[in-house]
């Protein structure tokens, strides 16, 4: 008895985390199961189980998955025992799941299922299973599996509960999910109509600005002039130090931004500044993805000063937010180089193209944009082999990406030529200036098609060519009647 009491203190200890507490006696453990002598089917599980247990928490999944194999060939008989074996099925399951084994973690719900089932166990515990399989298979991507089992699970919990109960709402969520990755958005969207119509009553303010929340986050998929009737009805339903509150104000911006509606994006996004300011530390992720926004979109409607007020602010606060500081330093290196502030561009741009070295992005579209936003600086700056080292290096990679950036490689093209034609070396700058004709001649800009034809009509003038020069005159008279028109 002793000895027994021993194994449910390991396990107990096991699942408060005190790990070095146990070596020894998971060491112990393993050589008795070695031995099996003399153990009876309840020690086997318990051993079994309190090793599983113990390497799960060493994310070792070899031993833990084989260790959690044999804990569930022992049921035993007593109630106590029952409960340790249906226990280590659902650890085996969390264990199976957090490595992404999600057809072994169904394999092992199914078997407790037909012991439920076959033993009337509860209707709840039975749909919690259902619900589980429902969210394994959607894991797996087996949509109308997840479904299926989705809803059963609703079913069986409707037979205990009536909404808005949590359980009923959970499953609803996930069927939401299933649905839309269906692509039936409007399905996902009855779910909870359904509820707000039927149940009203029933919800409290919170509750109904929450479904409301939900509603209009799948509007986005079909109406957004819904989405934000719906979201405005939300916030109108919380006070202001409600999280809900600060939700609203940020699926608002979003819509607004989504429509290229900017100055009222701008207006969303700084009440939610506003907030969140009170709220949280100076450098939380919310508030820096705010000054982000904030930022980027008053550069796009050409408020330069407000945009950088945003941006500088929230630079300083991104350090260990990566992600979102790469979107700081692209954006002020824009700010900066139409300031000519080249210096503060090119920190700026070197920052951000350190940022995509550390990530392995250096043969990306990205990477290139940036290369020939330096070598731009350069070329305004007279510095011709600077800049034309970096459209090179920037054409090599827009050449690897393919069609997908033809304006990108035919701009990069001509700029590089006319690098090559102020150093003097009329013959690269004539390869380089017909590739970037021939690849603009293919895209619908016709700004650039323009700056293109009067770039090599100057060469041509420069270079004595009269005839080469003619061609491409008329070829922009026929793109000035276009544009014309």
């Amino acid at each position: 008895m002793e000895e027994f009491k021993k194994i449910i203190f390991t396990i107990e200890q096991i699942k408060e985390n005190r790990i070095d507490l146990v070596k020894q006696d998971v060491t112990k453990f393993e050589s008795q199961l070695k031995k099996m002598d003399g153990l009876s089917i309840k020690e086997l599980l318990y051993l079994h189980y309190a090793v599983a247990l113990f390497y799960t928490k060493q994310n070792n999944y070899s031993l833990a998955s084989h260790h959690f194999q044999q804990a569930v060939k022992y049921r035993g008989q007593d109630r106590q025992t029952k409960q340790l074996w249906l226990q280590a099925h659902l650890d085996f399951v969390q264990l199976d799941e957090q490595f992404k084994q999600y057809a072994q973690a169904r394999m092992t719900l199914a078997k407790v299922l037909q012991y439920m089932e076959k033993n009337h166990q509860h209707v709840v515990d039975i749909a919690r299973i259902y619900q589980k399989i429902g969210w394994l298979f959607f894991q797996e991507e087996e949509l109308h599996q997840a479904h299926m089992q989705l809803e059963e699970a609703k079913k069986l919990f409707l037979q205990f509960y009536r909404l808005p109960d949590p359980n009923v709402m959970k499953v609803n969520d996930q069927l939401a999910e299933v649905y839309l990755a269906l692509e039936q958005p409007e399905l996902a969207e009855q779910l909870f109509e359904n509820v707000i119509r039927k149940h009203k009553e029933d919800l409290t303010k919170v509750g109904e600005a929450t479904l409301l929340l939900k509603l209009g986050e799948l509007n986005f998929h079909t109406d957004l002039k819904t989405a934000r009737k719906n979201i405005s009805a939300a916030k109108n339903l919380v006070s202001e130090d409600h999280p809900l509150y600060l939700r609203a104000y940020m699926l608002l911006a979003e819509i607004e931004e989504n429509i290229k509606a900017f100055p009222r994006a701008i207006k969303y996004y700084r009440k939610a500044l506003n907030i969140v300011l009170k709220a949280y530390p100076k450098d939380h992720f919310l508030i820096v993805f705010i000054y982000s926004k904030l930022g980027t979109i008053s550069l796009k409607i050409g408020e330069k000063e407000q945009a950088q007020t945003f941006l500088e602010s929230g630079l300083p606060l991104a350090s260990q937010h990566p992600k979102i500081r790469m979107q700081f330093l692209y954006a002020l290196g824009k700010l900066y180089s139409g300031q000519k502030e080249y210096t503060k561009a090119f920190d700026m741009y070197t920052d951000f193209l350190q940022g995509l070295e550390t990530e392995d992005k250096t043969r990306t579209l990205a990477y290139a944009n940036t290369l020939q936003a330096i070598a731009y600086n350069y070329l305004a700056q007279d510095q011709f082999g600077d800049a034309l080292v970096r459209y090179a290096e920037a054409l090599r990679i827009y050449d690897k990406l393919g069609s997908n950036c033809r304006e990108e490689r035919g701009l990069s093209a001509i700029r590089l030529a006319y690098c090559y034609q102020t150093t003097g070396d009329n013959k690269e700058a004539e390869k380089y200036y017909l590739q970037g004709i021939q690849l603009l001649e293919k895209v619908n800009n016709i700004g650039l098609k323009e700056e293109a034809y009067l770039a090599i009509i100057a060469f041509y003038q420069e270079t004595k060519q009269p005839k080469q020069r003619r061609l491409y005159e008329n070829r922009l008279v026929n793109l000035q009647k276009i544009m014309n028109k």
